[in-house]
């Protein structure tokens, strides 16, 4: 999702939002290892979901920035 709009954004923005996707992307990974050992725990289930929630919300974002046009271009 990102590759598509990279190329609308500024460099900084893009920076910012790599960053907090690898945030996010490790926190899953974490989850989801916890969750393979207790696949039952309902608090990491709802923190599997709050953390997608994050991402979506994340890209969101980015779609919108990017579609103002000559605002965010480097």
């Amino acid at each position: 999702a990102l590759d598509k709009v990279r190329p609308d954004l500024a460099q900084e923005t893009v920076k910012v939002v790599e960053d907090s996707l690898t945030t996010i992307d490790d926190a899953i990974r974490e989850i989801e290892s916890a969750l393979a050992s207790d696949p039952g725990n309902h608090g990491l289930i709802r923190s599997l979901v709050a953390v997608y929630d994050q991402e979506v919300g994340l890209l969101r974002q980015v779609a919108k920035i990017a579609e103002r046009p000559g605002e965010n271009n480097a």
